[in-house]
């Protein structure tokens, strides 16, 4: 039998999608809006990593990579209860649902459509107006130690547009 003696820990990460006003080229060009140096410089190294896309109106494959990364997570700012919507409708409480596989997976069908649809309303909310700002994609964790925990949960994007996707 094994045990485990060290600290088991529920790590977390989060993905930010951000929206840049010009490409990002150089260090100064992330310190500018980051203001500690050292989350500013493994944002510099992740982002010049990336094949980034520039916003356009016209834009539906970046829109659609937008909403895939939303799905994969909790999205902050989603306030919509799908099963109370689907109780309400059915007339039956949680325990119910779980019981009978016909309402169950017909709840978890319904969750993924409007999980989708919600996902979609707010890409393209975040993308409105936003024309020649360049989109890159950031996940940071806190399995990665002290810094990157720092980076998942605070505020480090200055006035930078930002969508924050959990994956608690």
């Amino acid at each position: 039998m094994k045990l485990k003696t060290d600290f088991v820990t529920n790590s977390s990460s989060s993905s930010f999608v951000v929206l840049w006003p010009k490409k990002i080229e150089k260090i100064e060009d992330v310190s500018r809006f980051i203001w500690k140096s050292s989350h500013a410089e493994i944002i510099y190294l992740d982002a010049i990593k990336q094949n980034i896309k520039k916003v356009t109106k016209r834009n539906k494959t970046l829109l659609n990579k937008i909403v895939k990364e939303l799905k994969l997570g909790y999205f902050e700012d989603s306030d919509v209860d799908y099963f109370e919507k689907f109780s309400e409708r059915e007339g039956i409480t949680r325990s119910e649902m779980y019981a009978n596989r016909l309402w169950y997976h017909l709840y978890y069908d319904e969750c993924e459509i409007l999980r989708s649809e919600e996902a979609r309303k707010m890409a393209e909310t975040f993308l409105i107006g936003r024309e020649n700002y360049y989109v890159y994609f950031f996940t940071y964790g806190d399995e990665d130690g002290g810094i990157y925990a720092e980076l998942e949960h605070q505020n480090n994007w200055g006035n930078q547009p930002c969508l924050r996707i959990s994956h608690h």
